[in-house]
């Protein structure tokens, strides 16, 4: 399902032509009030809302998904890997009151069972066990994560340990955590991991077996932030970060990511109203409702026409898209809406032209904002009138700039001839009067 999900994704991203990843002004039916957020379709990479996203912020937790990202490097063909867990594990955490899955030391854990505990209970101390077992060192570990960060284009992201505790030197910002959780989210393994709304972590040598609930309030049934299109991804929460959810969301083969961070966390009784929580399924209700995929451009309607040069069958080329153009648009937004800015429209075209032949970029405008840019191409081809072209040809050079410089060259050379050729015979004939008048005397 997973892969037929991506090849459908693959095939809108090439409709899109030169589109790249628009980033467009809709505002959502409720107010957002999380510091940061970044909402994105990422089957056609259009950024459908963002608030602060490029903002220096805290991950907390979230720095869980490129722990696993960097454990995955090592372990994803032996995920069965058992590894001991050492007191200097649980030393790097203890005193912090941070959330765990409850290790042990001596106790002996798989890779996978250690990566459920982190991702589902978003445990700490399975992070720091993972990251010394993966690079040998915590230190090791983080430089590992920052070059993963870095190839995975996140240049505004920084890592100082692999669990997500705050640490000033340890930031990010909502368009890179995108960056993050999108390549996350392509491994089968993590992406199941995520979606999954409790889970039993097998009994160990020291421990019974026990059963964990994802802290991901939107995949959990009965939850008052519970939605059935949402598949993930991890929350995470410290004082300095507030409330921070990373999640995905399916529906009609349409995907999308959002990307919730700096919200609010407070607790009424038994109630726990969580800002980030609220904010992403408003976010998603507003998106999958009000959303849907538009094709705006066919390669059929004529854009354009071009006067044409040398043929004698036709007086204009016209131009069409060169691939059809779809966008995600609000359903009330319509076709008519959309209008075509070329870029440098040519005045005219010299035939032979060949249909399909590329002409000139048009950007896909609606309103003020840029959905894309595509190729206007030939619709047709039109040929050469060879007397048309010769007779042109003929004229241009008759005409041109050069042939007027040759033109003067030719009189200069022709008036220098000329008084050449006059003081020459006039030096001739001084010449001839006095051998005359010598042989007189």
């Amino acid at each position: 399902m997973r892969r037929t999900i991506l090849a459908i994704a693959l095939f809108l991203t090439v409709a899109i032509g030169l589109s790249g990843m628009p980033v467009l002004a809709w505002e959502p039916a409720t107010p957002v009030s999380s510091n940061a957020v970044y909402l994105v379709n990422s089957d056609t990479g259009s950024v459908i809302y963002e608030k602060n996203a490029t903002q220096k912020i805290y991950p907390a937790s979230i720095t869980k998904l490129t722990t696993s990202l960097v454990v995955m490097d090592k372990y994803a063909n032996s995920l069965d890997t058992v590894i001991t867990v050492t007191k200097e594990d649980l030393a790097t955490i203890a005193g912090t009151g941070s959330s765990v899955l409850g290790l042990k030391v001596g106790e002996q854990i798989s890779v996978r069972q250690l990566l459920h505990g982190m991702l589902i209970k978003s445990g700490n101390d399975c992070a720091v066990v993972l990251a010394r077992a993966t690079s040998g060192s915590i230190p090791n570990f983080v430089s590992a994560m920052n070059a993963k960060a870095k190839k995975l284009g996140a240049t505004h992201t920084h890592y100082a340990n692999p669990d997500g505790l705050h640490d000033p030197n340890h930031y990010t910002t909502a368009a890179d955590v995108y960056k993050i959780a999108h390549t996350f989210m392509s491994s089968d393994f993590l992406a199941d991991v995520v979606d999954t709304p409790s889970y039993t972590v097998p009994a160990t040598n020291v421990t019974p077996a026990v059963k964990i609930q994802n802290t991901n309030s939107l995949i959990v049934g009965g939850s008052p932030y519970y939605l059935s299109d949402v598949k993930g991804i991890k929350t995470g929460t410290t004082t300095e970060a507030g409330a921070c959810l990373v999640s995905i969301a399916q529906r009609k083969a349409l995907t999308y990511y959002a990307i919730v961070m700096g919200g609010t966390e407070t607790t009424a009784g038994s109630t726990v109203n969580n800002t980030a929580f609220a904010d992403t399924k408003a976010l998603y209700q507003w998106v999958l409702k009000d959303f849907k995929m538009r094709q705006l451009l066919d390669t059929t309607t004529p854009q354009e026409q071009v006067p044409l040069q040398y043929a004698s069958k036709q007086k204009n080329i016209t131009l069409v898209p060169e691939k059809q153009f779809n966008s995600l648009l609000p359903t009330s937004v319509t076709a008519a809406s959309v209008k075509l800015v070329p870029h440098n429209l040519p005045k005219q075209i010299a035939a032979p032209v060949k249909q399909g032949q590329r002409v000139c970029t048009a950007d896909v405008m609606l309103n003020n904002q840029k959905l894309g840019t595509i190729w206007l191409v030939a619709s047709q081809d039109a040929a050469r009138s060879t007397p048309l072209y010769i007779m042109a040809t003929a004229s241009a050079f008759f005409n041109s700039i050069w042939f007027k410089i040759v033109c003067v060259l030719i009189d200069v050379l022709f008036i220098l001839y000329l008084v050449w050729a006059h003081n020459a015979g006039h030096r001739r004939r001084g010449g001839r009067g006095q051998n005359r008048g010598n042989y007189r005397r």
